[in-house]
């Protein structure tokens, strides 16, 4: 391998690291907004979003990547892939 490649293989690899953890936010259209101790466990935080009327719509999920895939592996029962693909690139 040439300096340049090697180079470029390490700051590939850097920008993989540093987007693993990262914080990423995805709708996990959950009910409750709140965080359990199976939330808490895998470092995810969770928020209310609000619809036009201002009743509660759905919830949103911050955690790093490394995290959320995790979590969304157990929240979605084998359908994590499917409904957050951007988690998983």
């Amino acid at each position: 391998m040439k300096m340049q490649d090697n180079t470029k293989a390490l700051l590939d690899a850097i920008a993989v690291v540093e987007d693993m953890n990262k914080v990423h936010t995805v709708d996990i259209d959950h009910e409750t907004g709140t965080a359990s101790s199976h939330e808490k466990k895998h470092g995810i935080t969770l928020k209310k979003n609000k619809g036009h009327g201002g009743e509660h719509m759905s919830t949103n999920a911050s955690g790093t990547k490394a995290n959320l895939q995790k979590y969304l592996k157990k929240h979605y029962d084998g359908d994590h892939k499917d409904m957050h693909p951007e988690i998983y690139k």
